[in-house]
């Protein structure tokens, strides 16, 4: 197996981290990038945009390499039109002891660093579906011929230089 140029430096960096504080005492950690379908999209659109993603944006970001910037903020009021969005702010809520109820009032006050916000997998997919793997051509751009491979490449990979990463930030 062959991985695709720069692939290790690219995804043993921040790539699929939202951002955040990684000092912050609440850290929320997704599966994988979610990739949304916006409410102004319809299906062709929909469509387009994730052809675009894997066969343009996410060449070109894996090509790149280095180090993914890490946003220093995650504001939580802008990802609520999104079910995933809404369950970071009900969560968080529930956390620092507000009622869960009340997440939009929650999420107005954040100031974008209470928490740090990531991701697992940096590959952005719409749903777990095993089958986007091959269907957007990703074998042939990670050199993974399956997603549990990437997958448990990460774990032994990814997850072991992000926290080193984070443990250099603390010293």
């Amino acid at each position: 197996m062959e991985l695709a140029h720069n692939l290790v430096d690219w995804a043993c960096s921040y790539s699929g981290c939202d951002g955040g504080n990684p000092k912050a005492e609440i850290w929320i950690c997704g599966i994988e990038w979610g990739f949304a379908k916006e409410k102004r999209w319809d299906n062709e659109t929909y469509e387009k945009k994730l052809n675009e993603y894997y066969k343009k944006e996410l060449p070109e970001e894996i090509s790149k390499g280095g180090d993914i910037p890490l946003k220093d903020k995650y504001y939580i009021r802008e990802n609520l039109d999104y079910p995933y969005g809404i369950n970071v702010a009900k969560l968080y809520s529930a956390i620092i002891g507000e009622k869960v109820g009340k997440y939009r009032d929650v999420a107005e006050k954040s100031k974008g660093s209470e928490i740090f916000r990531m991701n697992l997998y940096p590959i952005a997919f719409r749903n777990t579906d095993e089958n986007f793997w091959k269907g957007y051509e990703l074998d042939k751009l990670t050199g993974f011929e399956e997603k549990h491979l990437f997958k448990t490449w990460c774990f032994l990979n990814r997850f072991p230089a992000i926290a080193k990463k984070i443990k250099n930030m603390s010293n």
